[in-house]
């Protein structure tokens, strides 16, 4: 769990298990998905109790209760704090070669231009071990098989799972 969030036991801190107030706006439709990824990360309950099931430690949960104009409660999401950052792409067996950038007159290596959009490529079995969430800075959440069976159909319109392997 992120150390902002975690006590010293490595537990959520209890100021972060007080619901956040929300309010909607005015012209608000009761149709909120289960998953939202626009400036935060919100799941509902459902989807809390699946990624806790396969990965407890590595994410805190900060409720939410989202109210009408008028004051009606509508519903409770979570805000998920995510937890353990990885570089789990296999650039080798993915065949990605990075490309030299020079910002400020630096030279550092470009990964991120180089990946596949909307393609498939390998993770690093040793990077990503047996975890089945996790987040890696150039691919963003990157969930298992399982996670994803268990999710069903939660994504916006605009967001696919792209399959990726894994190698050893």
């Amino acid at each position: 769990i992120h150390p902002d969030y975690a006590g010293e036991d490595g537990t959520v801190r209890p100021e972060w298990k007080t619901p956040i107030k929300a309010v909607t706006k005015a012209n608000y439709q009761a149709d909120w998905p289960e998953f939202s990824l626009h400036r935060m990360l919100l799941v509902s309950e459902r989807l809390k109790t699946i990624l806790e099931k396969y990965e407890k430690e590595n994410h805190a949960y900060v409720p939410m209760d989202v109210e009408s104009p008028g004051g009606q409660h509508l519903f409770r999401a979570f805000v998920m704090v995510r937890g353990l950052a990885i570089d789990a792409v296999d650039y080798v067996a993915s065949k990605i070669a990075p490309t030299k950038v020079y910002p400020g007159g630096k030279a550092l290596w470009d990964v991120n231009s180089a990946l596949p959009r909307d393609e498939f490529c390998y993770l690093s079995g040793k990077a990503v071990g047996g975890r089945h969430h996790f987040w890696d800075e150039k691919l963003g959440h990157v969930w298992s098989q399982e996670i994803v069976r268990e999710m069903g159909d939660v994504l916006p319109r605009e967001f696919v799972f792209v399959p990726m392997g894994v190698t050893r």
